[in-house]
């Protein structure tokens, strides 16, 4: 027989989220603190939605393969004269859809590492987590 009770159990602790604090000027030290992945889905989302408050709140950011060409393309066309202030903390997946001028941009001129993962059972989304997860258990 089923028992309800015993289904309905969490396994995990549960937290409170609040997905508006990345408003909060002081996000980035806040319990709320979040990072940021860049996709390769769209450039019209890039546009619409990353903010200089977004990416500069992040307590670290990074793009999954491809999603280094979207940033790439938006930095040339938004921030002419910042261009260093949409810098990922890293670039990691596979690197097939990463162009060779996008590359050459963020290595050369602001020492992005390039993370190349040929494993074909993970996403480069995937790939991107996992090495948040590491990073931030490096962290004191």
């Amino acid at each position: 027989m089923l028992d309800l009770q015993q289904s309905f159990t969490h396994e995990k602790p549960l937290f409170d989220h609040y997905p508006l604090n990345i408003f909060n000027r002081n996000a980035r030290d806040s319990p709320a603190a979040y990072g940021l992945i860049v996709l390769n889905y769209s450039k019209s989302s890039i546009d619409k939605w990353l903010t200089e408050s977004i990416w500069s709140g992040a307590r670290i950011r990074a793009c999954a393969d491809g999603g280094s060409n979207e940033l790439h393309q938006f930095t040339l066309d938004k921030t002419e004269t910042r261009l260093g202030h949409f810098t990922p903390n890293f670039i990691i997946g596979d690197l097939d859809s990463v162009k060779s001028e996008t590359r050459q941009f963020y290595e050369q001129k602001f020492n992005v590492p390039f993370i190349e993962m040929k494993d074909q059972d993970t996403t480069d989304f995937t790939k991107c987590l996992e090495e948040f997860q590491k990073k931030m258990d490096a962290e004191p």
